[in-house]
């Protein structure tokens, strides 16, 4: 993840592609994200620590929606 993306109070809609593994720092917990689309390699515990890193975020992993119900923007 870039780190000019960390350095961002908040994004409404973000989209990152990974080639390989998905790997999302834990400083990203700390922003305010309205969606968010992931694509690459991830363990079903990975996603799990998304969801719960993003409690408030529509995830979208793998064009699976998960946390549909709460949306920050």
């Amino acid at each position: 993840v870039p780190k000019e993306i960390l350095g961002l109070p908040g994004i409404r809609n973000l989209t990152i592609d990974f080639i390989d593994d998905i790997l999302i720092p834990e400083e990203m917990g700390k922003m305010k994200i309205g969606s968010f689309w992931i694509n690459g390699k991830i363990s079903d515990a990975e996603i799990e620590r998304l969801c719960k890193l993003f409690p408030k975020t529509l995830l979208i992993i793998n064009n699976k929606k998960y946390n549909e119900q709460t949306r920050q923007f």
